[in-house]
């Protein structure tokens, strides 16, 4: 609920289509050279008890994420951070970044809401995040009136940088935690959106009692595979297992089975972001082209030659039933149905389920499991860059076991292609790449469409975007935000 109170030294456009970065706190950039950015503050800016800000807090803010006690970045972070060197004030309003490498993904990763601007002189007192809130941002938290596990009030900052923004007085932040009592308040009008998204049968029913209302979707722009499989482990070490097994998924059965009304459309580790692989580029892959009979075919031919002919097993991770943000009825469902389409080709999967999260999380991180269905875990930060976590050789992330030093390579060259084109294509040779070498496991998802999926929000509510940053929503500013009470 405190994002509105802060800001960055960059922005996400959250009323363009694409990733636009717009000015924030700094209101222009250059770079001397490609190791060097540097970044023009605005001068007319004051943290909400009035104090100014000043390049010495956007110094404080970069650099306290490794340097203040008890903090531990995570693998996330210390990704999307890991090209930055020096963080140097030239002068009041003028911050310089030096970096090891150029930083290809440096405006977007400057966006994010973990390097929010916070001020240095609270630090200096003693004071944490969790005891005061006090950004820059457009709203200012009342902490009169919060309460944890309740909510509390947000209000207009009167002195925000930007005269005309934002457009509301006031936000009203009520937390609810009964899912139904929570969809109750707002199927009646009670609230104005929520933050969590709901299922796609919550969504439909949601719908069918409020025709008018909007669904606010995101697509993860990185995604790991819906089936983790361990390359390390016999017999799925060899590509010629792992490529039978998926060319023995039936993609229209499997999307037919997750109930989703909207349009199936292929999927790749970029998923449907604007760095992703093009659906005609996938269509043409063997996983896709073929008919499901020419596949299984192939399949089996494969088995055979991997000398697998008297069958063999796999033993399916489940997600355990207190995952956060798990599926667990797809879940099983998928495991129900990868059972059903493997059997042809010899292959017979048996399911197990760690005790709690804490296990599944050693497991895979420790590789002591054959394939899982936990993709949640792969959620990671929000551009390119994150491929790196969850596909290179030493990727804190790479659960799959996959080492690739030619991977590795067009990882490392599109993080410092600087120029747009040229990273497009490397990502894209990067994406094929991963593709071939760990024989596909994504699954097929939605196009976007208005049928039920995502966050709710009420039809009056107008130009609220906010953008799915990893395993949080972000962007979540509320500036442009306004309400059309002829809609009500």
């Amino acid at each position: 609920m405190v994002q509105p109170t802060y800001s960055g030294l960059t922005q996400l456009d959250s009323l363009a289509s694409g990733r636009r970065i717009l000015p924030d706190l700094a209101e222009r950039w250059e770079m001397p050279d490609d190791k060097t950015w540097r970044f023009h503050l605005r001068r007319d800016v004051k943290f909400h008890d009035g104090t100014p800000f000043s390049a010495v807090d956007a110094q404080f803010s970069l650099e306290r994420i490794f340097t203040a006690p008890g903090t531990v970045p995570t693998p996330d972070v210390r990704i999307a951070l890991e090209p930055v060197r020096e963080v140097r004030v030239l002068n009041p309003y003028l911050l310089e970044i030096r970096t090891s490498r150029p930083w290809a993904s440096a405006l977007p990763t400057l966006s994010g809401w973990f390097l929010r601007i916070v001020p240095q002189h609270f630090f200096q007192k003693g004071y944490t995040l969790d005891e005061y809130v006090r950004g820059t941002g457009p709203f200012i938290l009342r902490d009169d009136t919060y309460k944890r596990g309740e909510g509390g009030r947000l209000i207009r900052n009167k002195e925000y940088w930007d005269k005309e923004l934002p457009y509301l007085d006031e936000i009203v932040i009520t937390e609810i935690p009964d899912p139904q009592a929570r969809l109750a308040a707002f199927a009646a009008g009670r609230v104005d959106l929520l933050l969590e998204p709901l299922s796609i049968k919550e969504g439909m029913s949601l719908r069918e009692k409020l025709p008018r209302v909007k669904f606010w979707q995101y697509q993860d722009p990185l995604r790991g595979p819906d089936v983790i499989l361990n390359t390390s482990m016999p017999p799925l070490n060899d590509i010629r297992v792992r490529k039978a097994l998926r060319l023995a998924i039936d993609d229209r059965r499997v999307y037919a089975a997750s109930g989703n009304p909207c349009h199936m459309a292929l999927n790749s580790p970029l998923g449907l972001s604007s760095w992703g692989l093009a659906q005609e580029d996938l269509s043409q892959r063997e996983e896709h082209a073929q008919t499901l009979a020419e596949r299984q075919a192939e399949a089996l031919r494969l088995v055979r030659e991997a000398n697998l002919t008297s069958g063999f097993s796999v033993q399916i991770m489940l997600p355990p039933d207190q995952t956060p943000g798990a599926d667990l009825a797809n879940a099983q469902e998928l495991a129900r149905l990868l059972q059903q389409m493997w059997q042809p080709i010899t292959a017979y999967p048996e399911s197990k389920k760690p005790r709690d999260i804490s296990q599944l999380r050693e497991l895979l991180v420790t590789q002591q499991f054959e394939a899982a269905l936990t993709s949640s875990l792969f959620t990671t930060i929000p551009n390119p860059d994150g491929l790196a976590l969850v596909w290179g050789s030493f990727g804190p992330k790479n659960y799959t076991g996959l080492s690739d030093s030619k991977l590795d390579g067009l990882l490392e060259r599109q993080s410092m292609a600087l120029d747009g084109n040229e990273r497009l294509t490397l990502l894209h040779e990067a994406q094929r790449r991963i593709l071939d070498s760990y024989a596909g496991f994504f699954l097929p998802i939605a196009r976007p469409c208005a049928e039920g999926e995502g966050t709710p929000v009420q039809p009056w509510v107008q130009d609220y975007r906010p953008d799915w940053q990893g395993a949080a929503l972000d962007n979540l500013r509320f500036d442009r935000a306004w309400i059309d009470r002829s809609l009500r």
